[in-house]
């Protein structure tokens, strides 16, 4: 709730009460208002209230062996009397000391989990997480040979990773200050994604067998000059390098 505000969403965030909570009498009736940022298009129209993304997070509180978020000191239920137990289970920059590039902090998650998208809660990473999958962070997208999720790091960039990551890896991702060497996480990112003026396109296409989301990288032309011509627009040639398509479960 507390972002609805950067969202443009000053409105609806005026309409929340602190002084209950989030599934509270009046909150609860701003669950059909679900904002199009909380959900994936890979999985199609929705028609329910339940969020595609959750917060990695987990039970300590030591640097070296806790994720972005903490669920020490409980969980905030959505009241504002519990918003400093929400502020403290954040982490500072300077905590963040493998790098925030090298951080998972927000992953994509099915819809048949069935998380609210005002309730609080997140994908706990602990003994028992098994892997990218339905039950934790889903791998919705996919080529002929992998499946992957779509992960926020901490620097603000959005990758996919792939669901045969090496546990370890996964691990290391996940942890803010373990101080262990990160490799390259598997992806399905194209490989030259980060070169000038390559823009990555999800494109949403209703087929036979249901929603299909492709993700392809289009480089853009370059803009020309008034007096040489037309103005091309933003259209580009695309390539089929990393592209990878999900259907709708």
């Amino acid at each position: 709730m507390l972002l609805l505000p950067f969202l443009n969403q000053q409105a609806l965030y005026d309409e929340y009460r602190f002084d209950e909570p989030w599934n509270g009498p009046n909150n609860k009736k701003l669950l059909a208002q679900i904002l199009d940022a909380y959900r994936n298009p890979v999985y199609g129209k929705q028609n329910d209230s339940y969020t595609h993304f959750a917060c990695v997070a987990t039970q300590s509180n030591e640097t070296r062996k806790r994720a972005t978020f903490s669920l020490k000191g409980g969980r905030f239920n959505g009241k504002a009397e519990d918003l400093p137990n929400a502020f403290q289970a954040g982490c500072a920059m300077r905590q963040v000391i493998d790098g925030t590039y090298n951080t998972l902090a927000v992953g994509t998650v099915s819809p048949k989990q069935q998380i609210p998208w005002m309730k609080p809660i997140d994908i706990e990473y602990d003994e028992k997480f098994n892997g990218l999958g339905p039950a934790t962070f889903d791998t919705p997208f996919a080529t002929k040979t992998a499946k992957a999720s779509v992960f926020l790091r901490l620097d603000g960039s959005v990758s996919t990773v792939r669901s045969d990551i090496d546990p370890e890896l996964l691990r290391r991702l996940f942890l803010i200050g373990d101080r262990q060497v990160v490799g390259n996480a598997p992806t399905l990112d194209a490989p030259n994604q980060n070169a000038r003026r390559s823009v990555p396109v999800i494109e949403i296409i209703k087929g036979k067998d249901g929603i299909v989301a492709k993700l392809r990288y289009v480089t853009a032309a370059p803009a020309r000059r008034n007096g040489t011509g037309s103005t091309p627009t933003q259209s580009g040639a695309s390539r089929s390098d990393g592209a990878a398509s999900g259907s709708r479960p």
